[in-house]
């Protein structure tokens, strides 16, 4: 299922891609792929897809963790030292893979900081008026900057979930370090969609209410 479940993931990364990429040009010959006008629709089915193997590894976690019971009478940094030192195969790489992601990640936030006059450069010249275009790359800025915080807050619990440092009774504050992280992050990035009105002045009255409502409308 898992397996399943990346490739399909993968596939609708590879379509979301659109004209830029020739995987889009061969389904969209097949019948009602013509009606999909835009290709980024596909990165809906991938952020489903996502979350579903997300909470099949958290489910593997959860169920190491409580199995584990020699875990529970090391302190955390004692049996995370002790499952490094222990760690073969897929354990380490997989943790060098997570530190490798946060480096690249790092070096590409720097190149794209050193890269700011021609980004500003780039935005003027396209119908931006310089303090908006400032205001566009401050934010991209903050957006990448708050997406490192978020992703050295994800990899120390996922090191800490694989080594059993939640093992036992300690779970729990696993699952309430997670439940933190997944709903700061929703909420910061949902909090733009808000927009708050005041309902008095928005469904006030006025002429033109007032005329519509002593005439009868008839609805061809």
């Amino acid at each position: 299922m898992v397996l399943f479940l990346a490739a399909t993931a993968f596939i609708c990364v590879l379509l979301a891609f659109g004209r830029y990429a020739p995987f889009y040009r061969i389904i969209y010959a097949l019948p009602y792929f013509s009606t999909i006008r835009n290709p980024i629709k596909f990165m809906q089915p991938f952020q489903l897809v996502a979350v579903i193997i997300f909470s099949f590894g958290l489910q593997e976690f959860f169920r190491r963790a409580l199995a584990d019971s020699a875990a529970v009478r090391n302190s955390v940094t004692t049996h995370l030292k002790l499952w490094w030192s222990k760690a073969v195969g897929f354990e380490r790489k997989w943790v060098y893979a997570l530190v490798a992601l946060f480096v690249v990640s790092l070096i590409g936030f720097m190149a794209y900081s050193g890269s700011s006059r021609d980004i500003m450069n780039y935005l003027t010249s396209n119908g931006f008026e310089a303090p908006e275009a400032r205001e566009i790359l401050s934010f991209s800025k903050a957006e990448i900057g708050l997406y490192l915080l978020f992703l050295v807050a994800s990899i120390m619990t996922l090191v800490l979930l694989q080594s059993g440092s939640f093992a036992g009774r300690r779970i729990k504050w696993a699952a309430v370090l997670i439940l933190f992280i997944l709903v700061v992050d929703m909420h910061r990035a949902d909090a733009h969609w808000v927009r708050y009105e005041d309902y008095k002045k928005k469904y006030a009255s006025n002429q033109v209410f007032d005329f519509l409502a002593r005439k009868r409308m008839r609805i061809e």
